[in-house]
Order: structure tokens, then C-alpha cells, then sequence
């Protein structure tokens, strides 16, 4: 019988976290599809407001979701440098217990990443038409910004699917095992863990991904951790300043290149040589003219 005390909701809360882990990945690809495909359209719906709903409700969905596995959770005491209370599922079929674990495979793997693969699919194709269709009036760093954003999105849908395999395949292939290991042997067991660390990683790898691809993510990053990127960019305004000051130094010749209507490059030189400093009167000026 299922129990509410405190041993009893670890497997519970580890499967709700794990199932919202999932769905808010497939919800933020949705997201940007929104963003980046119709991004007009989306305007009237991607905002705070509507984003607050659909996390409360993606949590409320997740503990619901995993209502089966509560309910089929019970204290057992076990032999394990004394005797101790453990949480052990105890599924009424071996039937159940496998319609559980497909269940959780789809919820938790499958639909999250036929979701991330659609959005990503549209979304790359939308920024490779664009790219395209207006290659000529792009600059180097707009088609780099084009790269990367591509690169993040396949990147974020390759990790999700390579980093929650292995752990998914591990259980299904515990549960519909015609004749199950008996006894857990040293390689299952580190076969396990490494997989529950791939998942794990997956959270942990996604912010390094949108750091390195993302310039709208960085430019958040430093607007909520300023103090993190105060010396940064002080030691670029130092440099700034000692290239300016530096460039309008006495006899330097410098050559600015413009670009005229008909894309020929134009250099002006300008000479920053000056001459001797003197006492300029109403005579030395007619003088000049003069000459």
C-alpha cells in the first residue's frame, strides 16, 4: 500500500523531476519554433504570463504522470549494514510493471524527442531559406549568428537523445528480459550508474551549449551576473582607449577607407603632423594668405 511518509516520496519526486525535465525540453523546442518560424504570429502569445501557465502546468502534468509508480511503492526492510527501510516498487503483474516502464519511455524519451525533432527540423530549414534567399545582403556576421543557431539546436535534440538512451534501454531490457539477472553483477551495476550520470549530464551540458552558440543567452547571462563580466569589460575599455590614444599620436600618418555608392574604396589620408606652435596675430594670418 502506497505510503505518503517521508522514505516513500524519493522514487516519486525523482520520477516527477525527471518526467518535467523532459517535457519542459520539448515545450522550450515548441518555443522556439514559435520564435524563429512565425515569429509575428507568436508575439501575442510568448509572454511571461503565458509562460508561467505552461510551467505550472508542465509540473502539475508530471505529478500526475507519475502517479503509477506512488501507487505502487512500498517500505521494505533489508539487510544493508544493518537493518534499514528502503523503497522498492512492487507492481501487482509483471505485465504492469512493463506496460509502466513503456509508458515511461514514451512520455519521457519518445514524444519529448519527436517534438524537439520537428521543431528542429523546421527551425533549421527556416534559417538556411532565409540564409539563402537573402545570402547577398547578409553580412559574415549575420551568416555566423545563422550557423550558430542551427548548430545550437541540433546540438541541444543530439544531446537529449544520446544522453537518455542508454538509461532507457537499460530498463527495458531488465523488465522484458525473458529471464531477468537474479543478482545485480559489478558491470550491470556500473553500466547503471554511468547511464544515470549521462542523464544527469544532459542538464548540466545544455547551458554550456546555449553559452557557446547562443548570443542572446550570453547577453542575458550578463545582464544577471554582471559583476561576473565587470572586469572584462573594463580591460576592454582600457585597450579601446590605449588604441585611441595611441592612433592620434604627432606624426602618424592615418588612412580611413570608405565605401561610395558605387562600392569603389576611397582612401583618405590624413597627416596628424603638427606644425611649430606660434603666436598667431591679425598680421601673421594676412601673411599666410598672402603666401
Amino acid at each position: 500500500m502506497f505510503s505518503f511518509g517521508r522514505p516513500n516520496k524519493v522514487p516519486y519526486v525523482l520520477q516527477v523531476t525527471v518526467q518535467a525535465t523532459c517535457i519542459t525540453l520539448a515545450v522550450l523546442s515548441i518555443d522556439r519554433y514559435c520564435a524563429i518560424v512565425h515569429p509575428l504570429r507568436s508575439i501575442d502569445f510568448r509572454t511571461p504570463k503565458v509562460a508561467a501557465i505552461v510551467s505550472a502546468c508542465t509540473w502539475i502534468g508530471s505529478f500526475l504522470l507519475a502517479l503509477p509508480l506512488g501507487l505502487n511503492i512500498q517500505l521494505e526492510e533489508v539487510e544493508n549494514f544493518g537493518p534499514q527501510l528502503i523503497c522498492r516498487e512492487h507492481w501487482p503483474t509483471k505485465s504492469a510493471h512493463r506496460s509502466y516502464m513503456l509508458y515511461t519511455f514514451l512520455i519521457t524519451y519518445v514524444i519529448p524527442l519527436v517534438f524537439c525533432t520537428f521543431s528542429c527540423s523546421f527551425i533549421v530549414r527556416k534559417l538556411l531559406t532565409r540564409f539563402s534567399i537573402s545570402h547577398a545582403q547578409k553580412t559574415d556576421a549575420q551568416a555566423r549568428q545563422t550557423r550558430r543557431t542551427s548548430c545550437m539546436v541540433i546540438g541541444v535534440v543530439v544531446l537529449f537523445a544520446f544522453c537518455w538512451l542508454p538509461n532507457h534501454i537499460i530498463n527495458l531490457w531488465f523488465v522484458f528480459n525473458p529471464e531477468p539477472p537474479k543478482v545485480i553483477t559489478d558491470v550491470l551495476a556500473w553500466t547503471k550508474t554511468i547511464a544515470l550520470i549521462l542523464c544527469y549530464s544532459n542538464s548540466m551540458l545544455n547551458p554550456f551549449v546555449y553559452t557557446l552558440l547562443g548570443e542572446n543567452y550570453r547577453r542575458c547571462l550578463r545582464q544577471s551576473f554582471p559583476w561576473l563580466f565587470k572586469k572584462r569589460v573594463l580591460r576592454r575599455s582600457a585597450l579601446a582607449t590605449g588604441r585611441s590614444s595611441s592612433s592620434s599620436r604627432p606624426g602618424k600618418t592615418t588612412e580611413i577607407t570608405l565605401r561610395s555608392s558605387a562600392a569603389r574604396p576611397v582612401i583618405v589620408t590624413f597627416n596628424n603632423k603638427r606644425p611649430p606652435s606660434r603666436a598667431m596675430t591679425f598680421g601673421s594670418i594676412e601673411e599666410e594668405h598672402r603666401t
